[in-house]
């Protein structure tokens, strides 16, 4: 049934390619309700069919491909083919996500780790330093004050209430539970406040190792996937989701080249902070945010769809909020953290 039920569109839109004796198969998608197929004929060629229960992500996507492009980033290219709108023909950029290669190959070679990370880098700023006009289906969406606190609120649902705070605890050890959440609540309100202020740019809002693939014949380009969600944000809002990425620990020492190597090539991040203190700070404060917007959404997928498999990148997480909160500003942070995580 998850092939069946369009079995027959996939194939029709093969034919309609031209394909020879297409095979279909269903890839692992996101968390999303959209679903992706690679179709191979007997001649290799390929394509990926996306599948999406509402069409407007797929024209998202094709205007925010068009940005991208025109911004000079890899991106996939669309084939028109008249078909239900419901299906979008994606050119094929292969198998080699960069987390499969970090996980495999690069893990202990801390020099090709950095060198993949600053290709990625690069490919944001382009993005972030774009001189190219924004189109307003982008321009009109942002991570201001309202959107960043209804992510903190599906966070505050999903995992500190029903993940962290499971029923059957103490009533004395309830009441403590409250107070964290509480203050943690009252500390995410200003942090998200303050991430609404600076200047935006255009970001991936998705930009992590498992929507960049490694091409090429010794992999030296990168291409982008997964960009139809791009909205106005702040720049550190990509670098913290490549970064701070709940799927992969990049070594520490690599992960400050990192920011410093972003902040030296981001034209608009210099502009915006020009003092590299501040910078550091509010890439910290949007830490925060992210990430306990990740695992808020790993807890949800948990509840809503029966499916745990986020559940394991949990502790990466955590790891790193640990890791950012060892900062004094942060230590309120981490104190209710740590209180709601092992309290339970």
């Amino acid at each position: 049934m998850i092939i069946n039920d369009v079995g027959n569109d996939l194939n029709a839109i093969a034919v309609a390619m031209g394909f020879d004796r297409p095979v279909v198969e269903l890839l692992q998608g996101d968390a999303s309700s959209r679903r992706y197929f690679r179709v191979v004929d007997a001649q290799n060629q390929k394509v990926i069919i996306c599948h999406s229960p509402d069409p407007r992500v797929h024209d998202n996507f094709k205007v925010v491909r068009k940005y991208f492009e025109s911004s000079g980033v890899s991106v996939p290219k669309v084939y028109n083919i008249e078909h239900d709108e419901h299906f979008l023909v994606q050119e094929d950029f292969g198998n080699s996500l960069l987390l499969q290669r970090l996980a495999s190959q690069y893990w202990l070679d801390h020099k090709k780790i950095e060198q993949v990370y600053r290709m990625a880098i690069e490919s944001i700023v382009k993005i972030h330093d774009s001189g190219v006009t924004i189109p307003n289906s982008i321009k009109n969406l942002e991570f201001n004050e309202e959107k960043l606190l209804q992510e903190w609120e599906v966070t505050k649902e999903y995992f500190l209430y029903k993940y962290l705070c499971r029923s059957g605890t103490e009533n004395s050890r309830e009441e403590d539970m409250e107070s964290e959440i509480s203050a943690l609540d009252n500390r995410m309100r200003k942090i998200c406040e303050d991430l609404s202020r600076p200047k935006k740019v255009v970001v991936h809002r998705d930009y992590h190792s498992k929507n960049i693939m490694l091409m090429g014949s010794e992999n030296a380009e990168l291409g982008i996937i997964d960009f139809q969600d791009a909205r106005m944000g702040i720049g550190q809002y990509d670098l913290v989701s490549l970064l701070e990425d709940c799927y992969f620990q990049i070594p520490k020492e690599i992960k400050l080249s990192l920011k410093n190597y972003y902040w030296e090539i981001c034209d608009s991040i210099k502009e915006t902070f020009p003092n590299k203190k501040d910078y550091l700070k509010k890439y910290n404060q949007m830490a925060i945010q992210r990430i306990l917007k990740a695992l808020g959404s790993f807890a949800m997928i948990n509840f809503e769809k029966s499916n745990p498999l986020y559940l394991k990148y949990v502790g990466i997480g955590l790891e790193h909020l640990m890791s950012i909160c060892q900062e004094d500003e942060f230590v309120d942070v981490k104190k209710a953290l740590l209180g709601l995580y092992y309290g339970n």
